[in-house]
């Protein structure tokens, strides 16, 4: 039996083959896997941060809606009670400016009717002789009855 080389070189230019490949091929591919893996481990981590963060402000932004709500509602109710003591102070003047005139018409009024009973005094006294001058002169008269 002949040795064979055939096979032992065929093994060794296999492996010498493989080492090459490896060295050109396989590592390169590893190292843009692993780059891969990190980055996408890196990218989690910071859509991670970024989420709570925006949990955080958001947060943040219903805490300060609802103050701003809150302080809208006391300034609303505080001009409302303004509003109802300005009208009611506003009513009371009105009622008392109305009631000084009323006083004033009133006793214009009395004044006036006053003078007008003084004025028709004296005439009362000649209305009445008048009447009275009228009554008993129908009453001398016969009636047709």
């Amino acid at each position: 039996m002949e040795f064979d080389a055939t096979f032992w070189v065929v093994m060794a230019s296999f492996f010498l083959f493989m080492g090459v490949m490896r060295q050109v091929y396989f590592e390169p591919i590893r190292a843009i896997q692993a780059l891969r893996s990190h980055k996408q481990t890196e990218a989690q981590q910071l859509a991670s941060h970024y989420a709570q963060s925006a949990q955080a402000l958001e947060l943040s932004y219903q805490q300060s809606l609802q103050a701003a709500r809150q302080q809208s509602q006391q300034m609303i109710a505080e001009r409302r009670r303004q509003a109802v003591a300005q009208s009611a102070e506003r009513l009371q003047t009105a009622r008392n400016d109305s009631t000084q005139k009323l006083v004033a018409y009133s006793a214009r009024l009395q004044q006036h009717s006053n003078a007008l009973y003084d004025e028709l005094v004296p005439e009362r006294s000649a209305w009445a002789d008048q009447l009275v001058q009228r009554l008993t002169a129908n009453a001398k008269t016969p009636s047709l009855v």
